[in-house]
């Protein structure tokens, strides 16, 4: 469940977004899960969902995007587009069972 809150990237995290919405949930080393937007790209927003941890090595994200409601993502999206969606990955081999919908 995302929160009404949001969190700032902070000083020595290599996160390429500067803020993100916070997740409800336990925190990982310290700090709460957060979803970033960066790009918009056919009506999607391609954003990601981790982690701003200054004192990790490498990217704590994984790829997310945001997909309203009649909007097909490119390649094979065999997800429900009659539906607002979160899609978790790349989509490698179909989107459907990345896909989390609205309740």
């Amino acid at each position: 469940m995302v929160t009404g809150k949001t969190m700032a990237r902070p000083a020595g995290s290599s996160a390429s977004s500067s803020q993100g919405a916070v997740v409800k949930g336990p925190l990982q080393n310290g700090y709460p899960r957060v979803i970033t937007a960066d790009t918009l790209t056919n009506g999607a927003i391609q954003g990601g969902i981790g982690i701003f941890d200054p004192d990790a090595e490498g990217s704590t994200f994984d790829p997310l995007m945001i997909t309203p409601k009649h909007v097909k993502l490119s390649g094979d999206d065999d997800s429900d587009s009659t539906r607002d969606r979160l899609i978790l990955g790349g989509g490698q081999g179909g989107y459907r069972s990345q896909a989390y919908y609205r309740e």
